[in-house]
């Protein structure tokens, strides 16, 4: 059973990609970093920073991938088009961290109880904050069949067409444990960042509001086949 991560990123901050990559990358296969500006981010700078870039270059198991200027989906769909064969896929952002209480070898037999069936599945796993730990759509099985659309947000499945919302009321993988923190990033790149989400989220709402009417797993028409397609993926 292979378990590897999907890794998009921009970053200038060497210590948050460290903090997030030196809490896994001995527990899983490849790790395929996606790096490059995001379209909608303003910056000239291409790549993450020098730093970021080398300290990745040290880590055996990560697969470095040069994307500048592509939009979200585009990103993030470069590393489901690299990770083929892989029974799973952990979706990754440099803010995020495995922290205890997760156990690997628990959640390895987890993920063989899990990890039947020829169809890609969706799972969330535990996010952590100060006063809770919600669940988010983070583990993917079989991620090559499938594929983001023009949002960050909802997915294809290539074996029959189906969309489907990212949600966090799917089935949970137990024992993996995450944290998300931006402070070790500088205030100018959080600044940027804010602005950049509210571009995003300007650029994806017309898509959203079509793919929400189709969607498998959210309020839909009755008959939402026929409409699959009049919506664009990519």
């Amino acid at each position: 059973m292979f378990v590897d991560v999907g890794f998009c990123f921009y970053e200038k901050s060497v210590e948050t990609v460290k903090r997030c990559i030196e809490s896994f990358k001995d527990n899983v296969r490849y790790i395929y970093a996606v790096d490059g500006k995001f379209e909608l981010y303003e910056s000239d700078e291409l790549l993450s920073s020098d730093a970021v870039r080398n300290y990745l270059k040290t880590i055996p198991n990560v697969i470095l991938l040069d994307a500048p200027n592509l939009k979200e989906n585009e990103k993030r769909q470069l590393y489901l088009d690299s990770c083929a064969p892989t029974d799973y896929l952990l979706i990754m952002d440099a803010d995020c961290y495995v922290v205890p209480p997760t156990d690997w070898d628990k959640f390895n037999e987890i993920l063989k109880g899990l990890g039947k069936g020829e169809k890609p599945k969706i799972y969330c796993i535990g996010v952590q904050t100060s006063k809770k730990t919600s669940y988010f759509p983070l583990l993917w099985y079989k991620p090559h069949l499938l594929e983001y659309t023009k949002t960050h947000n909802f997915f294809r499945d290539t074996t029959d067409g189906t969309i489907y919302k990212s949600t966090n009321n799917g089935t949970r993988a137990d024992h993996f444990f995450l944290k998300t923190d931006d402070r070790l990033r500088d205030e100018d790149y959080l600044i940027k960042s804010r602005a950049y989400q509210k571009e995003l989220m300007n650029y994806e709402k017309p898509f959203k509001e079509q793919y929400r009417k189709v969607a498998k797993n959210v309020s839909q028409p009755k008959d939402y086949s026929s409409m699959l397609g009049n919506i664009p993926v990519m």
